[in-house]
């Protein structure tokens, strides 16, 4: 999914998933608000989630692939933030830093 549709954007794959892309509705983008950042893009999810799932024979194989995947994601994400937080404390512990409290 990350090499062919997500991060490495394949059009070719896109081209073909559209084409069998069967949903009771097709809604493109949602928002909140007036604002850009409140747009949630609904069919390029809904898509990339019919990517992960198109070889799948049945609802339980569905949802066990959608299950692993975001397992696979949440993980890459805690170790993101742990790393993340790690090199923040290094580098705050290497110069003249010190920490306050606003009351």
């Amino acid at each position: 999914m990350r090499d062919k549709f997500v991060f490495h954007y394949d059009e070719d794959v896109a081209k073909k998933l559209i084409k069998i892309l069967d949903l009771q509705s097709y809604v493109f983008a949602t928002n909140i608000g007036s604002k850009r950042r409140g747009t949630y893009y609904n069919l390029a999810d809904e898509a990339v989630l019919n990517y992960l799932v198109k070889d799948c024979k049945s609802k339980e194989e569905e949802d066990r692939a959608i299950r692993a995947a975001f397992d696979s994601i949440g993980k890459a994400l805690s170790s993101y933030v742990e790393c993340a937080d790690t090199l923040i404390a290094d580098v705050l512990s290497e110069g003249s830093w010190t920490i306050t409290q606003d009351s």
